[in-house]
């Protein structure tokens, strides 16, 4: 059975890319991003959970 990811794995393979920054993108939220002139190509967006969002993990 495999393990789902979690969001600081997602954040550790973004990291060991080449180029990538982690900045902010549609106001507020995290977003890794490819440099492409001055402001970037966004690849991962974290988004925040929905407000009915349940939690099956525990």
């Amino acid at each position: 059975m495999s393990t789902a990811a979690r969001p600081e794995d997602v954040d550790d393979i973004c990291a060991s890319l080449p180029e990538t920054e982690l900045g902010t993108s549609w106001g507020d939220r995290p977003t890794w991003k490819v440099r492409r002139g001055g402001t970037g190509k966004g690849f991962v967006l974290h988004r925040a959970p929905h407000r009915t969002a349940v939690d099956l993990g525990g």
